[in-house]
C-alpha cells in the first residue's frame, strides 16, 4: 500500500517514471513554487518496492502500466529536472535548500553572512580548518570566499578538500559551536551533529563558480604539487553531459574532431536529450550515418562508452584552453 505517500509525493513518483524531455514539458506548465516542492518531495522519496510505484501508476491511469518504468526518485533526477526548469543557479541553490534540510548541516548559518564577514570570520584559522567550512558553504559563496585569498592560501586550500576524508560529527559540531559564537554578533544560528564530506566533488563545486583567471592559477600550481589530483578535477569540472550547455558552432566545431565511430560509442550510453543535441548539428546525410553506427554498434561495456564519452569531455576541455571555444564559468557574462 502506498497510502503513506501524500498527494505531492506521488505525483513526484509519477514524475520519475518520464523521460527528461516530457518531464521537462510538464514542469514547464508548473508555477515556480509548485516545481520546487514537487522537487523536493522527489529528492527525498523512500525507496518504493515495484508493486507501489505500479499502484500509483494504476491510480493515474490503468494504460499507463504497460509504459512503467521503475524510477525511484532521488537527488540526481531532481537535479536534473531543477536545472532544466530553473537553469544552474537557481536549481544550486535550491538543492542545497533540499541538502540543508536533510543534513543538518551545522555550518550552515554561515551561508547568511556577507562573503567579507566570512573572510574575516576565518582568517585566522589553520587552512585544514577552513576547507572543511569551504565545503559546508554553498559552492558559489565559497568560490566568492577563495577568490579573495592569496593565491598560495587559495590553492593549498583547495588542495586540502580534494584530498579530504570524512571530518567526524564531534569535530563537526565543535568547529560550528566556536564559529557561531564568533559570529554571535552578525547572525544567531543553531547546529546539530553531522559530518563533513571532502574530496574532489566539493572542490570542483567551488572551482566552478571561481572566475577563469582564478581556476587556472589554482589548477596550475596544484598541478605542479600533486598532478594527479589536479587531473581529477579537471576530469570533473567539465563531463560529456554538460555538452548539452554548448552553443551550436562549439557543438559544431567538436563534432569536427571526433570521428564517427568514437561519436557513436559515446552515445549509446547517452541520454536522448544528448543525442538529439548532436543530430541536430549534422547534415542530414551525417545525421543518418550516425544512427547507422549507432545500430551495427551491437552490445558493449559499460567502460567502453564510459571511455569514449571522457575522451570527448577532454577533447572539450583542451578546445577551450586552446581559446577554440568557451566553456561557460560560474557568473561568467558575454557582450
Amino acid at each position: 500500500m502506498t497510502t503513506f505517500l501524500n498527494g505531492t509525493q506521488r505525483a513526484a513518483v509519477v514524475l520519475a517514471q518520464l523521460d527528461t524531455q516530457r518531464a521537462n514539458r510538464l514542469l514547464m506548465s508548473l508555477s515556480d513554487t509548485e516545481v520546487v516542492n514537487l522537487m523536493a518531495a522527489m529528492a527525498t522519496l523512500p525507496t518504493l518496492e515495484v508493486s507501489q510505484v505500479e499502484e500509483i501508476m494504476a491510480d493515474l491511469a490503468a494504460q499507463t502500466a504497460a509504459l512503467l518504468h521503475v524510477g525511484q526518485g532521488g537527488r540526481e533526477i531532481a537535479a536534473r529536472l531543477l536545472r532544466q526548469r530553473f537553469g544552474d543557479g537557481r536549481a544550486e541553490e535550491v538543492l542545497y535548500q533540499f541538502d540543508e534540510a536533510k543534513d543538518s548541516n551545522p555550518l550552515a548559518f554561515l551561508n547568511r553572512l556577507e562573503v567579507p564577514q566570512l573572510g574575516r570570520l576565518i582568517a585566522d584559522e589553520h587552512p585544514q580548518t577552513v576547507a572543511v567550512i569551504l565545503t559546508q558553504l554553498r559552492p558559489d559563496i565559497s568560490a566568492q570566499v577563495l577568490a579573495a585569498m592569496d593565491n598560495t592560501v587559495r590553492v593549498e586550500i583547495v588542495h586540502r578538500i580534494a584530498s579530504m576524508a570524512r571530518v567526524s560529527p564531534t569535530v563537526m559540531q565543535h568547529l560550528a559551536q566556536v564559529l557561531d559564537q564568533r559570529a554571535a554578533s552578525w547572525v544567531i544560528g543553531g547546529s546539530t551533529a553531522s559530518g563533513s564530506e571532502g574530496g574532489v566533488k566539493p572542490a570542483v563545486a567551488i572551482l566552478n563558480h571561481t572566475d577563469r583567471a582564478t581556476e587556472q592559477q589554482i589548477l596550475g600550481e596544484l598541478e605542479q604539487r600533486d598532478p594527479d589530483l589536479a587531473e581529477r578535477i579537471r576530469n570533473e569540472m567539465f563531463v560529456f553531459d554538460d555538452l548539452l550547455s554548448l552553443d551550436d558552432r562549439s557543438m559544431q566545431l567538436i563534432m569536427r574532431h571526433v570521428p564517427l565511430h568514437e561519436l557513436a560509442v559515446a552515445l549509446k550510453g547517452a541520454d536522448d536529450d544528448i543525442r538529439a543535441r548532436f543530430q541536430a548539428n549534422l547534415s542530414e546525410r551525417a545525421a543518418t550515418d550516425l544512427l547507422e553506427e549507432l545500430e551495427l554498434l551491437g552490445p558493449m561495456r559499460v567502460s567502453q562508452v564510459g571511455a569514449a564519452q571522457s575522451a570527448i569531455a577532454k577533447m572539450v576541455r583542451d578546445l577551450d584552453a586552446a581559446g577554440e571555444i568557451t566553456l561557460s564559468r560560474g557568473d561568467d557574462e558575454f557582450i
